[in-house]
């Protein structure tokens, strides 16, 4: 389907929501609220961490959605993304919570809805942190020109995620809602973006585990892209 387009501009006009998925975060969301309240109305989903993630991100100013059992990044992503529709903005967001993405970033994402050059913008990262990254993104680089599936700083106009948020329902670190709406002829815009030292250790894990857990997201949304080509044949 070729999704329609907006014609309000987003400075000043179109309003944005910033989905921060959290679990453990209750060092650095406070800070990462502040800042991301520069760009819109803030969700944090808390996935049911054992720390005080969801009041030290409400003190700070976000909404919050609390899971009293963790669904992992895809479902704190389909949380804060019906917590954001509900606030009828134009645009979401999406950042991490460990401090790594900048303001700065988020801004040139959705500026890129707001102009109509876009209907999803992902960022690009300097370096992939492990080997299974890369091969995630070579399929989606070949697909769709898409060189970093996986990094949690992306923007998408709403009505895109309202269509396409039933992709959210497997376990593809996020990749799958993008690449649900490319394979439906949504527009792409890559914006290469620093990524800061985060705050604390990583929740995601190294090693094997994280690794199989990344091919495992990458199979999931191999299936999501077929599912969607035939849903348009």
């Amino acid at each position: 389907m070729r999704h329609p387009r907006r014609r309000r501009g987003y400075r000043g006009a179109v309003r944005a929501a910033v989905v921060i998925p959290a679990y453990n975060e209750a060092g650095g969301v406070g800070g990462v609220v502040q800042q991301a309240r520069e760009l819109g109305q803030v969700v944090v989903v808390d996935d049911a961490s054992t720390d005080d993630t969801a009041e030290v991100a409400r003190r700070a100013g976000a909404t919050v959605v609390r899971h009293k059992t963790k669904r992992g990044y895809d479902g704190a992503l389909a949380s804060g993304f019906a917590a954001a529709l509900a606030l009828d903005v134009d645009a979401i967001l999406t950042m991490d919570a460990d401090g790594q993405h900048v303001p700065e970033s988020g801004r040139a994402l959705l500026d890129l809805i707001a102009d109509d050059r876009a209907d999803v913008a992902v960022g690009r990262r300097p370096a992939k942190a492990r080997w299974s990254e890369h091969i995630f993104a070579f399929y989606t680089r070949r697909r769709f020109g898409l060189p970093d599936p996986l990094c949690g700083m992306k923007a998408y106009r709403s009505d895109v995620v309202r269509v396409h948020r039933s992709a959210l329902d497997g376990t593809t670190i996020g990749a799958g809602l993008t690449v649900a709406a490319l394979a439906s002829g949504a527009r792409l815009a890559i914006v290469p973006i620093p990524i800061r030292q985060r705050l604390g250790t990583s929740r995601f894990g190294s090693g094997f585990r994280a690794n199989r857990r990344i091919l495992a997201g990458l199979c999931a949304t191999i299936l999501i892209d077929l599912r969607t080509r035939r849903s348009r044949s």
